[in-house]
């Protein structure tokens, strides 16, 4: 579950501000609220606030917390999941780039100089043998590309021909270009299905599992994934009923699902128990 440091100040809900979060209870339907307040995903606000959404985690200690807040984590970047590229591909700057170029030759920046060509994997002389290809390639879609014989119909450095670079987060289909998404997803014609995600060279990966939860870089380590996000991380974690609460703090599920506490007796859940108003 993502954590926020605690709204000390204020919380939001439905466009009012409620300085005391210790106030609110939580509620079903509108008829557990004092007169002149409505239930909002599961508090009682005051005003029109039928369609308002909560925006708030209380601090823990105060016995509510909400878990709505989504961290953004930004957009999927090699860096941090270098599976997103393919054998023949480095991470240059956070993106998926071919080597074997001029621009790119044995790793990212590798530039070749004036008179040199990038021959199997090193900067060479342009007539050094190794630019050469001796025994010929096969005549069908085979061509000598900087003395290795490459199949130009899925070579993103040789795509179509020798030196036609793809660009990145694009893959080399049939000769031509493409970009990487669902539809060539960790290779050509490799489609995902409606549920999964792409996860560039590493393919269509399942949201709803561990090792790929909510994203293709949060793995979830010592922890289960529950709508999408990692719940366990944190001290009293758990699924209850389809969602991750803190069982350390949440009012309905205190100590463990559906341990609820009684709200004429108790007004907080603190360390897995009921306490007292």
């Amino acid at each position: 579950m993502t954590r926020f440091a605690p709204l000390l100040a204020a919380i939001s809900i439905g466009g009012c501000f409620v300085s005391n979060p210790a106030e609110f209870d939580d509620c079903s339907d509108d008829s557990d609220c004092p007169t002149g307040q409505d239930c909002v995903s599961g508090f009682c606000v005051d005003g029109d606030a039928s369609d308002a959404s909560v925006d708030a985690e209380v601090d823990e200690d105060m016995g509510v917390e909400d878990d709505m807040f989504m961290e953004d984590m930004g957009p999927e970047t090699c860096d941090d999941f270098p599976e997103l590229c393919g054998d023949k591909e480095g991470c240059c700057d956070g993106v998926c780039t071919p080597l074997g170029s001029g621009a790119n030759c044995a790793a990212c920046g590798d530039v070749c100089g004036a008179g040199t060509s990038c021959c199997q994997g090193a900067c060479r002389d342009a007539s050094a043998p190794e630019c050469e290809c001796p025994g010929g390639c096969d005549t069908g879609t085979e061509m000598c590309c900087s003395g290795t014989c490459t199949e130009v119909t899925e070579d993103p450095a040789n795509c179509g021909g020798c030196g036609t670079t793809c660009d990145p987060g694009e893959i080399c289909c049939g000769g031509g270009c493409v970009a990487m998404d669902a539809n060539n997803c960790g290779g050509c014609g490799t489609t995902c299905a409606a549920t999964e995600i792409c996860c560039g060279a590493a393919g269509c990966k399942d949201p709803t599992l561990p090792g790929s939860c909510g994203s293709c870089s949060n793995v979830c380590v010592e922890s289960q994934c529950v709508n999408r996000e990692c719940c366990g991380d944190q001290d009293g974690e758990m699924e209850c009923g389809g969602s991750c609460v803190n069982t350390n703090t949440n009012l309905n599920h205190c100590g463990g699902c559906g341990n609820e506490c009684d709200r004429f007796l108790f007004s907080e859940c603190r360390n897995g128990e009921c306490r007292g108003l």
